[in-house]
């Protein structure tokens, strides 16, 4: 329990099911990241040669979808590759770890951690069991129909995906700077 005011305490679960859950999240981008690198050595040839078919940008789209279907080594790459980072993005965009957020804390309104450097539970070279920072927060999700703010049903009196995502805002591919924020926490 986090004290917020004399009169609210966020409710966070603890222990071993979160932190099994993180672990088991972060072991899937770990695995993506190694298929990635797995596939790339397909790009070159025993010479150490571009494989010009394989990396072919002029011979058509690669397909992706939620069952893998192995194509051209560059598309496979892209794969693993693309899966991880999308994983390890949404840890940002959906927990409290670079946030900051002003008092009075409450489910709706979670502290940030305020951290400017990377999640060392995301070290996907690494095959080590992650530490899970102890006020870190990704939210509860009860699922995609009933994920808000307030929460409710087994997310009631919590601090909820919804509260914590940035989801939505527009990022300036030159400077990285961000506007538009489409959630409340995006704007933090």
């Amino acid at each position: 329990m986090t004290p917020t005011s004399s009169t609210h305490q966020i409710t966070r679960k603890r222990g071993k099911r979160p932190t099994a859950t993180l672990q088991k999240c972060v072991m899937h981008l770990r695995r993506r990241m190694r298929e990635g690198i797995r596939d790339a050595k397909a790009l070159l040839s025993h010479e150490n040669q571009i494989v010009v078919g394989e990396v072919d940008l002029l011979g058509g789209s690669c397909t992706f979808g939620p069952i893998s279907v192995s194509g051209r080594a560059k598309c496979n790459v892209l794969e693993g590759l693309g899966r991880a980072m999308h994983g390890v993005q949404d840890f940002y965009a959906h927990s409290n770890w670079a946030d900051t957020a002003e008092p009075p804390y409450s489910p709706e309104n979670p502290p940030g951690l305020n951290y400017s450097v990377p999640a060392p539970i995301l070290d996907l070279r690494s095959r080590a069991l992650i530490s899970v920072e102890r006020d870190l927060s990704t939210g509860c999700f009860a699922g995609p129909l009933v994920d808000q703010t307030p929460g409710f049903l087994s997310c009631k009196g919590r601090v909820t995906h919804n509260t914590l995502n940035k989801d939505g805002g527009l990022i300036n591919v030159k400077t990285g700077t961000t506007s538009s924020p489409g959630t409340t926490r995006g704007a933090v």
